[in-house]
């Protein structure tokens, strides 16, 4: 099955939608990565802020070779941007010279690339190197309805929203889950990269499909006995074994629940949880070994994300948003409770 956006429930229903457009131009998505870390200024690495319009990150990083004469490889980043957006975001560089200043000649043969500090640091920056990203976004064509607007940023303020994987995740067909399982079950392909994309994105689809089995059944404020938690702000998972105080906490945002990421290596719910993600996985009827002849190492994720600093306005019949969305979460998950 391909990706199928519109299967997958809203954390603010019964409330209705205003519409509108999204990504009519790069200006109307606007990111900025927020770094793990500060450039220290001492190191063999230079770090550069740089920001881009309407350009893939590995389109940067080409750019970013040629310009400096390294090997792409040796360049590195948190995490990829999308296309149709403004990014700004952080990128390491193997450097040995001593002024900023040979950074900004270099990069002037690319004028797409707006240079805005160049500092040096220890070490390559790595994937995952970052908290999160800021969003500005701008919704055209929207129902300008304030009421409904409000109540259904309260509702995200109080409640968060479901930590989907977004369209991007999928391909431009939706079908590269379907590609993935084809993978894990004999077929061949050339690229590293593209059969650890198209194995992610089964991951990613099977998470989906577990989030939406799993609101449909208890909501995200329900703890069941064997989920596996996480302790919000620490990281640490745990195994569930009274269910009603660990309901409490998770109203309150003191834990989190996790989901199922499969891999052979994965940290598996057990008892009434465990049968959830039992049923997802073995909907898949693969046979016995397969995710460990994969190499496929498996992971929890969080079912729930909290959007931090949410703001909006109304200019006319544009609705803009602004919020906080840590790694591996999707701004348009985050419009859709909007658009409906």
């Amino acid at each position: 099955m391909p990706f199928l956006e519109t299967s997958l429930p809203f954390a603010t229903r019964p409330l209705g939608g205003v519409g509108g457009r999204l990504k009519e131009t790069p200006d109307d998505f606007l990111v900025t990565e927020v770094p793990l870390y500060e450039p220290s200024g001492e190191g063999d690495h230079l770090y550069l802020d740089i920001e881009r319009r309407g350009m893939e990150t590995r389109m940067v990083l080409k750019r970013l070779a040629e310009a400096f004469d390294v090997n792409p490889a040796d360049i590195g980043c948190a995490g990829q941007k999308d296309k149709q957006a403004v990014a700004r975001q952080w990128f390491s560089l193997p450097w040995r010279m001593d002024c900023a200043e040979t950074a900004e000649s270099k990069l002037a043969a690319c004028p797409e690339l707006i240079l805005h500090q160049a500092l040096r640091h220890q070490n390559k920056l790595r994937r995952g190197h970052n908290l999160g990203n800021r969003f500005v976004i701008r919704l055209r064509g929207v129902s300008p309805d304030a009421t409904l607007i409000g109540e259904i940023a309260d509702k995200i303020r109080h409640a968060g929203i479901p930590n989907f994987f977004g369209p991007q995740r999928f391909g431009g067909d939706g079908r590269n889950a379907e590609v993935g399982k084809a993978l894990l079950l004999g077929r061949r392909i050339r690229s590293r990269s593209q059969r650890t994309l198209m194995l992610n994105a089964w991951q990613s689809e099977l998470f989906n499909r577990w989030l939406a089995r799993r609101i449909e059944l208890t909501g995200l404020d329900q703890a069941l006995i064997g989920d596996i938690a996480r302790v919000e702000g620490r990281g640490g998972l745990f195994v569930v074994k009274n269910a009603e105080a660990e309901s409490d906490r998770l109203v309150a945002h003191d834990i989190q629940l996790t989901g199922p990421m499969f891999g052979a290596k994965m940290m598996a719910a057990e008892h009434e949880a465990g049968t959830i993600e039992g049923h997802v996985i073995g909907e898949e009827a693969l046979p016995a070994g397969t995710l460990k002849k994969a190499r496929l190492v498996g992971s929890r994720r969080p079912a729930r994300i909290l959007l931090k600093d949410l703001r909006w306005h109304l200019e006319g019949k544009d609705l803009i948003l602004s919020f906080f969305l840590p790694k591996g979460s999707y701004a348009t998950v985050a419009v859709r409770e909007f658009t409906k």
